[in-house]
């Protein structure tokens, strides 16, 4: 199966790349940043120059056989405001941060591409600022949750603090998440520089902390806390007042002392 797939995905590049309209071919999907498996898809992007130049050339690519190869063809313009920040495709911006150009005789496409990998670096330290406010929060209703014993909203406050953990850890890099089902790959491919623990550590503290494990929630925020600190993100911690050291050190089997929790832990 993969070597009919290998071969129809040559036929169509070789098609495309014929075609005078087209200014551009990436290799995105798993395949674009080396995560494949055998039987894994070929996932192209094309960009042509302008809209009425989309349809010829899928009739032309109607002909040739396309099992294991998946094509999407837009203009520039279109492919401009694909997974525009904040757009409907934002969630889609992590397909960019790693690829395989295969046709870009301007040079315009890749650039365009590189930028839609990335967090746009005047908004970064902001997103950082709302990324780790989130996650704190959502470690801290988890915690209360569990002083409550309310189980089940522990555990769903718990898996809410994974996105925007990961949002402000691959920002400190300018870079966006990955799809969970590549992290362990992106780490291990593309590591963080930043990342404060192993990377096989780190994973099973997010795997715990995502169940509402109270150690791995704790252990993660701390590590952040310290993180987030030396990058310069001291005052996102500080505007909650000790609220997250309270969550950050909270004990089940110590009775619950009003005078060391948050003032006003009830009411949040």
């Amino acid at each position: 199966m993969s070597e009919s797939f290998q071969q129809n995905f040559d036929r169509i590049v070789k098609a495309i790349i014929a075609d005078p309209a087209v200014i551009g071919c990436l290799l995105l999907g798993s395949r674009g940043k080396q995560f494949h498996r055998p039987d894994s898809d070929y996932d192209l992007t094309v960009i042509v120059s302008r809209p009425n130049q989309v349809a010829p050339l899928e009739r032309n690519l109607a002909a040739l056989p396309k099992e294991g190869v998946d094509v999407a063809i837009m203009d520039l313009d279109r492919f401009r405001e694909y997974a525009a920040w904040g757009g409907p495709e934002h969630w889609d911006r992590y397909d960019f941060a790693h690829f395989q150009l295969l046709w870009d005789p301007t040079g315009e496409v890749l650039e365009i591409a590189k930028s839609k990998g990335l967090v746009p670096p005047e908004i970064c330290s902001d997103f950082i600022a709302q990324s780790l406010d989130g996650y704190i929060n959502a470690v801290f209703r988890a915690v209360k949750c569990r002083a409550r014993r309310q189980r089940w909203g522990g555990q769903l406050e718990a898996a809410a603090s994974t996105g925007p953990l990961l949002d402000a850890l691959f920002a400190f890099e300018h870079r966006v998440k990955p799809f969970y089902g590549y992290l362990e790959q992106e780490l291990v491919y593309y590591p963080l520089r930043v990342l404060p623990w192993p990377v096989q550590d780190f994973l099973q503290y997010v795997t715990a902390a995502s169940r509402g494990e109270l150690t791995a929630l704790q252990q993660l925020l701390r590590g952040i806390e310290t993180l987030s600190r030396e990058q310069g993100f001291d005052w996102v911690f500080d505007a909650w007042e000790g609220q997250d050291r309270w969550a950050a050190h909270y004990s089940d089997t110590a009775e619950r002392d009003q005078d060391s929790a948050p003032a006003d832990w009830e009411r949040l």
